[in-house]
Formats: C-alpha cells, sequence, structure tokens
C-alpha cells in the first residue's frame, strides 16, 4: 500500500499573535500614530520645575513675576516673600522681577502691561508670567488691551499664574489662566 503524504498550509500561534499585532498598528491612520508619537516627545523633553505654591502646581523655567506694591498689598512682604521663596526652592529661576502699581489689565495708573511688555522685551525667551498681587485694583481692565495681552501669551506660549495675597481676581483672569496652562494661586 501506498504512502500518501499532505501537507496542511496554516497559520500557526506564533503567526496568529503576530498578524492581531500588526493589524491593531493598521487600524490606526499614519496621522494618529504620528500625533501620539510627538505628544509623547514632547512631553518628555518639557522639563520645566515645578512648584507647589498654596496647593497649585506652578511650571516654569524663566519666569517674569510681577509683584503690586500699591498701598493696598501687606506691608509686611510675608506673603509675596513666601510665594518667591515656594518658586525658587522648587529651581524655578526668576529672571526678570519688577513692581507693579496694581493689577488691571491695561496701561493707565493701576495696569501692569506696560511692565509685562518692557519684560518681554528685555527677555523674549520668558515662559511665564507670575503676578503677585491683592487684585483690589483691577477696575482698570481694558478690553482692547485684554485681548492683546492674550494674543502675546498664546504668540510666546506662556503659562501666566495669578497669585492672589487677598482677594480673589476677577473671572477674566481665571480664564486667562486656564487658557494658558497657568492657573490662580489662592492665598494661605
Amino acid at each position: 500500500m501506498p504512502n500518501v503524504e499532505f501537507h496542511i498550509d496554516g497559520l500557526t500561534q506564533g503567526r496568529v499573535r503576530l498578524d492581531r499585532r500588526t493589524r491593531r498598528l493598521r487600524d490606526y491612520p499614519p496621522a494618529a500614530l504620528a500625533v501620539a508619537v510627538i505628544v509623547v516627545a514632547v512631553a518628555a523633553t518639557d522639563r520645566s520645575p515645578v512648584a507647589v505654591v498654596n496647593g497649585v502646581d506652578v511650571q516654569g523655567s524663566r519666569v517674569l513675576v510681577l509683584v503690586d506694591t500699591s498701598g493696598s498689598m501687606p506691608g509686611d512682604g510675608i506673603q509675596v516673600r513666601a510665594h518667591l521663596n515656594a518658586l525658587t526652592a522648587a529651581g524655578i529661576s526668576i529672571d526678570f522681577r519688577s513692581t507693579v502699581d496694581g493689577s488691571a489689565l491695561g496701561y493707565g495708573t493701576w495696569g501692569l502691561l506696560r511692565t509685562f511688555e518692557s519684560g518681554m522685551a528685555t527677555r523674549p525667551d520668558l515662559d511665564t508670567l507670575y503676578v503677585i498681587s491683592d487684585y483690589q485694583d483691577s477696575e482698570g481692565n481694558e478690553l482692547a488691551a485684554i485681548d492683546g495681552f492674550v494674543a502675546t501669551l498664546r504668540a510666546q506660549g506662556m503659562r501666566v499664574y495669578w497669585a492672589t495675597v487677598n482677594d480673589d481676581p476677577p473671572p477674566v483672569y481665571y480664564e486667562i489662566a486656564q487658557g494658558s496652562g497657568g492657573g490662580v494661586i489662592p492665598p494661605r
């Protein structure tokens, strides 16, 4: 009786597992994979120091600090020093520090935008704005100035943090901080 040999072509278990893995990658459009790789690469390269100030994470490597010195600010400076010490203790470099006469987003008496623009002209590589104020002088906000300020933040990729030593800043400040990736730091 003659022997009959036959061979069954099929998939081995190893080949089935390989097909499942490659099929999963093939199911994603190339653009989605590229975006995922870019997001991971950006996250891995952003090594800015992080300070925790009154329970809020503050991130920045080149920081512009504006300190309100208007008459409504507490005179002892303890809270201002506490903010500055928390930043520097975490390794955040305060590259430019200046005083302002108020916290209004405008160019008037209580406005801080001239000083902000001066800081940006001096150090265009700044990545974070940190304002310490009591926010009692913010009624001088100018709508056109706010729009320009927000446009500058976006163009520079800057975060903004509003650190309060007394009153909460107006709602628009919260919106600006959130939109920039920053935040509002409450008083202690």
